[in-house]
C-alpha cells in the first residue's frame, strides 16, 4: 500500500527506458545541490555556472520542461556543448552554448545578447523544443511558443567541440536559482495535463510539439540521436 508518496515520486523510467536526468557528476564547479531523483536542482549563489543533463544529442527533434521553483537574478535555460569547466562559464559564455534568460528573454550566445521573447520569472514552466535536423531551437514558456514561434539558428552538432549538445540549467547572476526539471521520465515538479510525445513516451505538462521526442533510449534507438 502506498504511504507519504506526492505526485512527484511517480517515474516512468526503467531499465529498459531510461530517460534523461541532471548529471550529477558534472556538479564540480557548479556545487549545485540535487534532488528529487536528480530532476532538481538548487544552484549555489557564489558559482556563475551551469549544470546539464546527462544525455548529449547529436541529431532528431527534442523536447523537455523545466520549472522555475525559485528564480534569482538572471536565469539560465538552453544547451551547451561542454560540460561545466569553470565558475564564471556561465550559460551562453562560450561558442556553442545559447541561454534563454530569465530577466529579458534574450538568447545569450558566445557572450552576446539576441532578443528573442519575453522575459520571465518564478513559477513558469519553459519547454525547451531542439531540432538537430535544422540546426535551431525554441522555446516556450507555459505551453506558448516564443517569439512568435520563430526559432533561433544554432551551430551545427558536427561543427562544436564535442559533436554533441546537453540540456543545460543555471543562472548567471550571483543568486541561488531553483530548476525543477522533467525530462518526461521522473518529473521534479507536479505535472497537472500529462502529455506524452508520438512515440508514447514521456509525461509533460504541455503538448510536445509534433515531430519532437522525449529524451529516453527507446527514443535515441528508433531516431539514431
Amino acid at each position: 500500500t502506498e504511504a507519504n508518496l506526492a505526485a512527484t515520486d511517480s517515474s516512468t523510467d526503467t531499465p529498459t527506458n531510461s530517460f534523461c536526468t541532471l548529471n550529477p557528476l558534472d556538479n564540480y564547479y557548479p556545487a549545485s545541490t540535487f534532488s528529487e531523483g536528480n530532476c532538481k536542482i538548487a544552484t549555489n549563489a557564489s558559482n556563475q555556472t551551469f549544470n546539464t543533463g546527462t544525455i548529449g544529442l547529436s541529431t532528431g527533434k527534442w523536447y523537455w520542461e523545466a520549472y522555475l521553483t525559485t528564480a534569482g537574478g538572471e536565469e539560465s535555460i538552453g544547451i551547451t556543448d561542454i560540460v561545466s569547466t569553470g565558475t564564471g562559464i556561465y550559460g551562453g559564455k562560450t561558442a556553442n552554448s545559447y541561454s534563454f534568460k530569465g530577466n529579458n528573454g534574450d538568447i545569450r550566445n558566445n557572450d552576446s545578447n539576441a532578443s528573442y521573447g519575453n522575459a520571465y520569472a518564478q513559477d513558469v514552466v519553459i519547454g525547451v523544443a531542439l531540432n538537430l535536423d535544422d540546426n535551431e531551437i525554441k522555446f516556450y514558456k507555459d505551453g506558448t511558443v516564443e517569439n512568435s514561434g520563430t526559432a533561433h539558428s544554432i551551430t551545427a552538432p558536427a561543427s562544436t567541440s564535442t559533436g554533441l549538445y546537453f540540456p543545460m540549467f543555471g543562472d548567471v547572476d550571483t543568486d541561488s536559482v531553483v530548476w525543477s526539471v522533467n525530462f518526461g521520465g521522473s518529473p521534479a515538479f507536479t505535472v497537472s495535463s500529462g502529455n506524452a510525445d508520438a512515440n508514447g513516451y514521456g509525461n509533460f505538462e504541455y503538448a510536445v510539439p509534433s515531430g519532437y521526442l522525449a529524451l529516453c533510449t527507446k527514443n535515441l534507438g528508433s531516431d539514431g540521436g
